[in-house]
């Protein structure tokens, strides 16, 4: 069988014509984005998602982005350019991010929340073991949508499911970015988005801010509200 052959069985398209993995909902392009931004090798990709890709999707899918590299670079720097301007406009507009900066993390009067307005956070499926590990290590309370039954489910459930039980999402997935801020301009609550783009901050930087969030943040600062990181 030729590796033609074998990547055209594990690359499908989504019904707005992006490539992904045959049979989940995962996009080529974020297989790319494990190795160009962590430079995972598949093997560290396979343990990273926690089984949720074969090394044969995981091999496929990286083959389909080195045969069609131009134009998934150039959709890559396009998703890095809306993610910095979305990231400069909500700077002010952010009452957490002034209220964290104004007492400042060290400072005596910057005390961390309540019992009562414990921030709780829930890490979509595509987010690497390496955060979910370090979340878990620094105490940080969360529920992953793996352990939750709904690894697979659209976004608009998975968004649905974590505002039914007051948690706020963590995710590097544009799409449920897009359906969150969808329902921003729309005025249909939510309990509120995290967003990073991996190309824009480590593993180890996603961690230490997830963990001033839940420390210092409340569900009131980000309800209805999308976040991206970096803080």
């Amino acid at each position: 069988m030729s590796l033609e052959t074998v990547t055209s069985h594990h690359i499908a398209f989504d019904d707005q014509g992006r490539a992904v993995v045959a049979g989940t909902t995962v996009k080529v392009i974020e297989v790319a984005l494990d190795q160009i931004a962590n430079g995972w090798s598949p093997a560290e990709i396979f343990f990273q998602h926690d089984r949720l890709l074969s090394m044969a999707q995981i091999h496929a899918a990286l083959s389909y982005y080195y045969e069609n590299q131009a134009e998934f670079d150039a959709e890559i720097a396009r998703q890095l350019r809306d993610d910095e301007a979305r990231h400069q406009a909500q700077v002010e507009a952010s009452t957490f991010r002034r209220r964290l900066k104004s007492a400042g993390e060290g400072s005596p009067s910057r005390t961390s929340n309540a019992a009562g307005d414990l921030l709780r956070l829930y890490l979509d499926e595509h987010v690497p073991l390496a955060i979910v590990h370090g979340l878990r290590l620094r105490g940080v309370e969360f529920l992953t949508v793996k352990d939750d039954g709904l690894a697979g489910f659209p976004d608009a459930v998975i968004l649905d499911r974590a505002t039914t039980i007051g948690h706020v999402v963590y995710t590097q997935d544009d799409d449920l970015l897009d359906e969150a801020v969808r329902r921003g301009g729309q005025g249909i609550p939510f309990a509120g988005v995290v967003h990073a783009n991996p190309l824009r901050l480590t593993v180890g930087r996603q961690i230490d801010d997830l963990r001033r969030i839940a420390t210092f943040g409340t569900p009131d600062d980000f309800a209805n509200r999308v976040e991206l990181l970096p803080l």
